[in-house]
């Protein structure tokens, strides 16, 4: 289970903290005094004493640093809030048209009307991306988890694969990977549609979120490869050939293996394939041909009772030795049809 823990939680935080950064934040207002004569939009009558305040600051805005601040447009003449700050937050809901709002009786109206900050020219810096600042340190969070919780520590009988080559790697690879493409329909559709829905089918982005989440899922397999080859080991003894999985040590008898024979996987081919297919950035397409070749290889043992047995024989330096304590066994190799 740690193993499982080490990755869905890494996988998780590298996710949310990359949302984070790219993240928009929601509507915000956009608030102007309003000097015009005749109002025929919606009108709201507010009394308290902050409203006041505002409006008197608003009209002489030097010396106020935390509304200059605030400044947008042309001659800085309108400014940003957002919708749950006081005294805004007195109004339950702001309409993408202008809504006025009279202060006391009328001495001072104020213009204000919501918009999504990616529909906002020349936006303040500290409205873009509000939680960006927390989205690396889940990154570093992520990956803090991954690499501090302690890994199992192998006997010198026990024959494993090499942990940088099998596990950590391909780790790495999905960890980064997945929730790139996984992001990558957010980042895409707020840049051209601020407010647009990744899953929107009116609009058509869901096809490109389907490709995408496709491409995502794809180098998940890596995580999922990786926590396959975490722990597993295998041990050699004159009772049988011990495989060691999840803290499971399981015994397969050498008079219960009927045969053994030969694998080899295009695995690495069809996602190859999906890679050069779908995929839309140069790293894909480097990596799909990159796995062009690759082949998985190695043995296959049947055993007399119970499913086989795959132990693949890339980069498990001693796999020899487990070929040769079957044959030496009595256990037959099968030719493969």
């Amino acid at each position: 289970m740690i193993e499982i823990f080490r990755r869905v939680s890494a996988l998780f935080l590298l996710c949310l903290g990359g949302y984070l950064m790219i993240w928009p934040g929601g509507k915000l207002l956009i608030v102007s005094l309003y000097e015009g004569s005749t109002i025929e939009s919606q009108r709201i009558t507010v009394t308290t004493p902050a409203w006041f305040e505002l409006a008197a600051s608003m009209t002489s805005p030097e010396g106020v640093p935390e509304l200059e601040d605030r400044a947008y447009g042309y001659n800085h003449k309108r400014y940003i809030f957002k919708p749950d700050e006081p005294p805004f937050n007195e109004i339950s809901h702001y309409p993408e048209q202008a809504v006025f709002v009279s202060i006391g009786s009328g001495q001072k109206w104020l213009r204000i009307y919501a918009s999504h900050p990616g529909d906002i020219y020349s936006l303040p810096e500290q409205f873009k991306h509000p939680y960006f600042y927390h989205g690396p340190g889940l990154i570093m969070l992520g990956f803090a988890i991954y690499f501090f919780i302690p890994r199992r520590q192998y006997e010198t009988d026990e024959i494993h694969y090499p942990r940088g080559a099998t596990v950590i790697v391909p780790d790495i690879m999905g960890l980064i990977l997945t929730p790139i493409f996984f992001l990558l329909p957010f980042l895409i559709v707020w840049e051209m549609d601020a407010g647009g829905s990744v899953l929107s089918l009116s609009k058509g982005w869901i096809w490109l979120t389907g490709t995408m989440w496709l491409m995502a899922a794809i180098w998940s397999v890596l995580l999922l490869t990786a926590l396959k080859y975490s722990d597993l080991c295998y041990r050699i003894t004159d009772q049988g050939l011990h495989v060691v999985k999840r803290g499971k040590d399981k015994l397969i008898k050498w008079h219960e293996i009927e045969y053994f024979r030969n694998y080899r996987t295009r695995l690495g081919g069809k996602i190859s394939t999906l890679l050069l297919i779908l995929g839309t950035t140069l790293q894909a397409l480097a990596t799909g041909l990159m796995l062009r070749h690759q082949e998985e290889w190695g043995i296959r043992i049947h055993p007399s009772k119970g499913k086989e047995i795959k132990i693949m024989g890339n980069a498990l330096d001693q796999f020899d030795e487990i070929v040769r304590a079957l044959k030496d066994h009595g256990v037959k190799r099968k030719n493969n049809k």
